[in-house]
């Protein structure tokens, strides 16, 4: 990988090394990378020009590089990602594919391809997927919000100052972390902790 990095350099006058180094930092701490955010244009301009020089380091670390132009992002999936969650987190996480799923498939997606929804339908939305209740704790529950947020797989209106009245933004970079693959390795998961979530029929949909 050195040599390699030697190479796009010498290759490339107008690269800056520590730019380069960067947008590597902030894929593994951010996760995903939109183009339509200042703060990671320049990260996500990189991984597109480097595309390759990316994937191969990504790829020493057992993590996917995903680049998807057409809807404006970048990211890294670690092999491992979702059973490094605890058992709330991926309820959560796997109600937001579930309703990300429903929302496409009636449409109701905006122009770039997001779909948005209210705390409080979210809570319905997970009592019906998840058969049980959201986390008491509010502190709890943001926090989880929080992770997916800084992780680049949803966004949170903060100006609401009432949790009832969050808005909560599933962006599609959802479909890159939650696979038919990756859901059917948490299925033995769930089953152990005796969750009924029909992991299965949810999977096919998910494909």
């Amino acid at each position: 990988m050195l040599d390699e990095f030697k190479r796009l350099l010498s290759a490339n006058d107008d690269v800056d090394e520590a730019s380069i180094k960067q947008t590597a930092q902030q894929l593994l701490t951010r996760q995903f990378l939109h183009r339509e955010r200042p703060i990671h244009r320049k990260h996500y301009q990189n991984v597109v020009r480097f595309q390759r020089f990316y994937r191969n380091l990504f790829d020493v670390m057992n993590h996917t590089l995903v680049v998807n132009e057409s809807k404006g992002y970048v990211g890294v999936v670690p092999e491992d990602f979702v059973l490094r969650m605890k058992l709330q987190e991926t309820l959560i996480l796997l109600t937001l594919r579930f309703v990300y799923d429903q929302e496409v498939g009636q449409f109701n997606v905006d122009e770039n391809g997001c779909v948005s929804l209210m705390l409080d339908e979210f809570e319905d939305r997970y009592q019906q997927f998840a058969k049980r209740e959201l986390p008491r704790s509010a502190g709890t529950f943001n926090d989880i919000l929080k992770t997916f947020a800084d992780r680049g797989v949803i966004s949170i209106d903060q100006e609401e100052s009432e949790l009832k009245m969050l808005q909560i933004t599933i962006l599609p970079t959802i479909a890159e972390v939650l696979t038919g693959v990756a859901i059917e390795r948490i299925a033995g998961y769930l089953m152990a902790n005796n969750v009924p979530v029909t992991v299965e029929e949810e999977s096919e949909d998910m494909e």
